[in-house]
């Protein structure tokens, strides 16, 4: 729209006095710019020259496109007319015509006829709140109500751009306001260029681009599109600096209490995951038995008797706790077998006999061909799943083991599938079909360890009192009394997994409790300081109310240093936080123990989602907010009188 290449200006005299040195500005269409800068800095000059009240020395000055240079007088009057709309400081109403004839008269040289600039003047006139006045002649008016009229007449011609030369220099603060208001709604409703120039900060901060001159220099152009967050960060930042010290502890305090949350979170969620990864090894609803010892007497027989379970046991598990129980299967392990292939061997094997159900309840990965089978149960076949430790001690190519036969002492065994290695195990165990091995061994009616499936037992009461109701029934057929502990162990998971979930519960809202403790440590912090501040500023408040600051305004400006305190210190510790989890996990989180017998993972993924990041953080600004809300109230209550008493 505007585009100053290289302007100069010299006025002519006695001594020659340079004011404009080689000026370069571009200001687009629909911009709201003003021209800051000290008396006798170029401002006017320029302002005069971009308005073509004035001519340049040396340079390029195009105007929409136009270049305007050694116009004449008339056409330069056109473009005025056609173009630009004046607002000046000293208003320049003509005197002896009322303000409807003022706001008529650009209008009188474009040629309109008297009644339509007439009417367009009072359109005018209404939209600016001056109707009533139209009649009256300018020292009949305000200085408020005299600038709006020259915004009218600035406006009836519908120039694309406004040019106003210290429109609130000779207006009272509120007026001012008024004034900038309008414009600031005539640049976005109307989409309008509109360049204004000043020396006061208050009114360039208005706009959306402030350009600074200094002795015919352009010296800053400054963005500032966000101006009322700007100033209120300047506020801000002006208090802090004065502030320095107590700023940074109490800023220290905020960050290291939503560090110390997302910390503690983390690890506790490292300790958890490990302790889960763990239980998600074996399905959850189910249970395993196996035989102990008594541990009192019964009808008369001692205690520290053996008892191992037989085929006896596994039916009437199945048969009288059916409405409990989906399916039962048992476990017989014969230690210390020797596997071979062609000439590797592997000794010192545990083999055990399963029933299908085991690959579900161990959730057994097959990385190769299948696991035991009903049919394999059924007709004793003489098949053998091997660990993939176990596979490749006996072939360098273990997996094409599958459908070869190995010797397992001195049978010949087919290989018929190979397990994933489970690395918190030794992986010497091999797996056949629970008769085969009962039938091979001679077990007779020894079943071995039992486990098996269970539904309907939802609660940790209906649980409970499965296993006391499971217990006697066992104990009662091995003549041992129906409450001895010792007799058989019961290993109910989805009883554990309930008790863990619980722990785990509590732990969460421990290492929570222990984080907010530690964040309210940053909010007393914040309080303290605000509380202080409030205090050392009072004569300040005090000023800030007697020069026109509202109640509200003051609030305002208290509870958004709160809040920005803890909002810039609390995202500082949040994204430490997160620093030091993403470190854990990449050093802790992936380290496994490795006893030579079985791996553990001890620390599985010790971070923290982002929700509860931003969640602990949008806490500490509440409570920031909160904080700040109580001093600020009182600051804002105080009488201007008293205020500037303070010392």
């Amino acid at each position: 729209m505007i585009h100053l290449k290289d302007i100069n200006k010299t006025y002519q005299g006695a001594q020659p006095l340079h004011v404009l040195k080689g000026i370069d500005l571009d200001i687009a269409r629909g911009e709201f710019v003003s021209i800051m800068g000290s008396s006798g800095s170029g401002k006017s000059t320029l302002l005069n020259i971009i308005g073509i009240l004035d001519n340049y020395d040396t340079g390029e000055y195009l105007l929409n496109g136009v270049p305007i240079v050694n116009l004449s007088e008339t056409r330069a009057a056109e473009y005025r007319n056609r173009m630009i709309g004046f607002i000046f400081q000293s208003f320049n109403l003509i005197p002896f015509k009322t303000a409807v004839e003022n706001v008529e008269l650009p209008l009188f040289y474009q040629g309109v006829g008297r009644r339509q600039r007439h009417r367009l003047a009072m359109d005018y006139l209404d939209r600016l709140g001056l109707a009533q006045w139209a009649g009256h002649y300018p020292n009949e008016m305000s200085g408020g109500q005299k600038q709006r009229v020259a915004i009218a007449r600035a406006l009836i011609t519908k120039p694309q751009i406004i040019l106003a030369d210290e429109p609130t220099g000779a207006l009272d603060s509120k007026t001012s306001v008024e004034v900038m208001s309008l414009l600031k709604e005539l640049n976005s409703t109307e989409n309008m260029t509109i360049l204004v120039v000043t020396h006061e900060a208050g009114v360039a901060n208005e706009t959306n681009k402030i350009v600074h001159i200094k002795d015919g220099l352009i010296g800053e152009i400054e963005e500032n599109l966000d101006h009322h967050a700007n100033r209120g960060f300047k506020e801000i930042w002006s208090t802090a600096r004065r502030n320095k010290l107590r700023t940074s502890l109490t800023g220290f305090a905020v960050a290291w209490g939503i560090f110390m949350l997302i910390f503690l979170l983390g690890a506790g969620n490292g300790l958890i995951n490990a302790q889960l990864q763990q239980q998600n090894r074996f399905l959850a609803n189910s249970i395993m038995v196996w035989g102990g010892s008594t541990s009192k007497p019964y009808k008369g027989l001692r205690e520290g008797r053996a008892v191992q379970l037989t085929d006896h046991d596994v039916e009437v598990t199945g048969t009288t706790f059916a409405d409990n129980i989906d399916e039962v299967g048992s476990v017989l392990t014969q230690n210390g077998v020797n596997i071979s292939f062609a000439d590797n061997y592997v000794s010192a094997q545990n083999l055990k006999g399963v029933y299908p159900n085991d690959l579900r309840i161990n959730k057994r990965e097959i990385v190769a061909g299948r696991y035991v089978n009903d049919i394999d149960m059924r007709e004793r076949r003489k098949i053998i799943v091997l660990s993939m430790t176990q596979a490749k001690e006996l072939s360098n190519d273990p997996l094409a083991l599958t459908g070869k036969n190995v010797k397992v002492g001195e049978l010949a065994f087919q290989v018929v599938g190979i397990v994933k290695d489970d690395q918190q195990m030794q992986n010497n165990e091999a797996y056949t079909a629970y008769t085969t091995l009962k039938t091979i061994y001679g077990r007779g009616d020894k079943a071995g360890d039992m486990q098996f499936s269970i539904k309907n037992l939802v609660t940790e009461e209906e649980n409970e009192e499965f296993n006391k109701n499971y217990r006697a029934k066992i104990n009662m057929m091995h003549d041992a009394a129906p409450d001895d502990e010792g007799s058989i162990w019961l290993w109910n998971r989805y009883l554990d997994n309930i008790q863990m979930t619980k722990g785990i519960g509590i732990i969460r809202t421990a290492l929570w409790v222990i984080g907010l403790f530690t964040l309210l440590s940053g909010i007393v912090g914040v309080s303290n300081i605000m509380l202080i501040t409030v205090k050392e500023r009072t004569r300040e408040f005090g000023i800030r109310k007697a020069i026109g600051a509202k109640p509200w305004q003051i609030l305002r400006l208290i509870i958004i240093e709160s809040i920005a305190t803890t909002a810039i210190f609390g995202y500082i510790g949040m994204l430490c936080g997160v620093v030091a989890n993403e470190y854990m996990d990449a050093t802790l989180g992936h380290n496994v123990i490795d006893t030579g017998l079985f791996q553990a993972t001890m620390f599985v993924d010790p971070t923290v989602g982002l929700d509860v990041c931003i969640q602990a953080t949008l806490v500490i600004i509440l409570a920031g907010t909160v904080a700040g809300l109580i001093p600020a109230v009182k600051a804002a209550r105080v009488r201007p009188i008293e205020a500037l008493r303070a010392e």
